[in-house]
């Protein structure tokens, strides 16, 4: 059978899988600090522990599933069909679980952790058996190739599909489809290519124990599941927190399925073009290629492909070479699986805590607080990809060969990764109100905007050139810690506008302001000369109203005169920005 058939009959599994890994692993975290209020420190170590347990057992159902292929292929698919009905009871329960749990968080996270550890080692289970089988169909690095290709585009589908049908349809709905999918995988794995003739049944089954452990004994396999182990946490990382981020840094909770739709269908799409990538520069220079663009451009989604294509060909050809064929594929699917849920383990119980421990909670909207989630979204991800790129270098092995670079190939890495490692920098070294605490003269918000004072602005778009001008007259006035300020705008096009700001001075540097075309509430920190607001802002433009983010930022330059410098943004992506210049009358 050619190898596109071979791939595409044995791939239908990643649909139904990866279509369950979403859930689990992106929406499960932000649904039960959400609709249960259970706290991001434990639910992090809720999560780490079960992750753990799955990351521990995987090696042992590598074992398990080498038996299972030894003694007959009738006995891998019924019990693979077994884990599948019990994947399917564990999801449902999951994200629904009795009545009688909802009201005690207590018996709340003892149900979650007995159903997180059912779920996982079904998904074990049925994952390990999925990429076994191929591997046992064996082939030349193109056909290796071609094969997880198949096998990770449906999976991106799964992941596609999953991303969305939750927000349309519901949990519910997105539950019975997983399971009906999961149907017709059973259905497929019974009618897809055989692979060869394993061992003789008794040698399966009295396989010295010593097996288990023969995949951390072969060199080539430690060195790249070291790197895969870096990489896929730089992966991880943003899988847990990508929601939080959507929501709360973007503001853009309507747009989620959208995001996630375009990130995933740019990694299914970008298959066909790492396919061609190995074909010319083989599986470990294209992966290499791959993290040096991801961190380069901040693209995640078109990169995608390689994460997920290139690693598993690589191990496969690892374990032909090691002479483990048609024998030990289970073992090292195993510990493949084992680094992928240590992966999601530490993605989890570190980050989320972290989190935690800073101050952030769902909802934030403090910009210290938003910032570190910035970081640890952005920053943190692709560091371990640059350390993930450097090992890349050091050790893997490629077809039996070493990665020999030659100095062309490392001047083309070079260029993308020091505009990563400038970029990262500048998100590493982001301002905050602490670095002017000791800047003079101190702005004081309540007598600066009190009584009459003018401005005078420009805005300019995102090429820097002026787009509109204006002239604001305001008047402010205060009643204790609460103030207003009266602003009424002329514009060089002669059109005018009105914004009242009603301001609350919270204590301790924060304040907090609302205005009829301010969504939610501006936050606002205080500290020596400066002054950071931000608020998202309702815009009209030609006749329709946008929601726009502005991170705004004021400097008290003497005690009558004070600069504003406002940075507008949509979905993170700079638009423009509105400068201004204060004159206290």
């Amino acid at each position: 059978m050619a190898a596109g058939a071979r791939g595409s009959a044995t791939a239908r599994w990643g649909l139904p899988l990866a279509f369950v890994a979403l859930p689990l692993y992106v929406i499960l975290p932000t649904h039960y600090a959400t609709a249960f209020c259970i706290p991001l420190a434990t639910l992090g170590a809720l999560l780490l522990g079960a992750r753990l347990l799955d990351a521990v057992v995987d090696p042992f159902i590598g074992r398990w599933v080498d038996a299972w292929f030894g003694h007959s292929i009738g006995r891998v698919l019924a019990l693979t069909a077994a884990a599948a009905v019990l994947l399917a009871l564990g999801f449902r329960g999951l994200f629904f679980p009795p009545e009688s749990t909802r009201s005690d968080p207590s018996m709340l996270l003892v149900w979650c952790a007995a159903l997180l550890a059912l779920t996982y080692l079904s998904y074990s289970v049925v994952t390990v058996v999925h990429q076994a089988w191929g591997a046992r169909l064996g082939g030349d690095e193109a056909q290796r190739a071609r094969i997880v290709s198949w096998r990770e585009g449906l999976a991106l589908l799964g992941v596609l599909v999953a991303s969305v049908l939750p927000s349309v349809a519901g949990l519910s709905v997105a539950g019975a489809v997983f399971s009906v999918a999961l149907l017709v995988a059973v259905w497929a794995l019974c009618r897809a290519p055989r692979p060869a003739a394993a061992l003789a049944a008794a040698r399966s089954l009295q396989a010295p124990r010593g097996e288990l452990w023969q995949p951390l004994a072969t060199p080539a396999f430690r060195r790249l599941l070291a790197v895969y182990l870096v990489n896929g946490v730089a992966s991880a990382v943003p899988a847990t927190l990508v929601l939080f981020f959507i929501r709360d840094r973007l503001q853009a909770t309507a747009w989620e399925p959208l995001f996630l739709v375009s990130y995933f269908a740019a990694g299914a799409l970008s298959m066909p073009l790492w396919l061609r990538a190995v074909a010319r520069l083989g599986l470990a220079k294209a992966w290499l290629v791959g993290m040096a663009l991801a961190v380069a451009t901040f693209a995640w989604a078109a990169l995608l492909g390689a994460d997920l294509t290139l690693p598993g060909a690589l191990l496969a050809g690892t374990v032909q070479r090691a002479g483990h064929g048609q024998r030990l594929e289970g073992a090292y699917f195993g510990w493949w699986n084992f680094a992928t849920k240590l992966n999601l383990a530490l993605a989890a119980g570190i980050a989320l805590p972290l989190l935690g421990q800073f101050g952030y909670a769902p909802g934030a909207r403090d910009a210290q607080v938003l910032q570190v989630l910035t970081v640890a979204y952005c920053l943190l991800p692709c560091v371990l990809k640059l350390l993930s790129a450097a090992a890349v270098v050091a050790t893997v092995v490629d077809e039996g060969k070493s990665m020999k670079l030659k100095p062309r190939w490392l001047s083309a890495l070079a260029l993308p990764l020091l505009v990563a490692f400038s970029l990262l920098v500048g998100c590493a070294c982001a301002p905050t109100p602490a670095d002017y605490a000791a800047e003079k003269p101190v702005l004081d918000l309540k007598s600066y905007f009190n009584g009459e004072l003018v401005a005078h602005g420009i805005f300019t778009d995102r090429a820097g050139k002026v787009v509109r001008r204006f002239t604001v007259q305001m008047t402010g006035s205060w009643q204790g810690n609460q103030g207003t300020l009266d602003e009424r705008f002329t514009y060089s096009d002669g059109k005018t506008e009105r914004r009242v700001w009603r301001l609350t001075d919270e204590g301790g540097g924060r304040w907090a302001g609302r205005a009829d075309d301010v969504v939610g509430v501006a936050e606002g920190r205080l500290a020596g000369n400066a002054l950071n607001w931000r608020y998202t802002m309702a815009l009209p433009v030609d006749g329709s109203v946008y929601e726009v983010q502005f991170g705004d930022w004021m400097y008290l330059v003497d005690q009558r005169v004070m600069l504003n410098k406002a940075v507008m943004s949509k979905f993170g992506i700079r638009l423009g920005e509105v400068t201004l210049s204060f004159s206290k009358q």
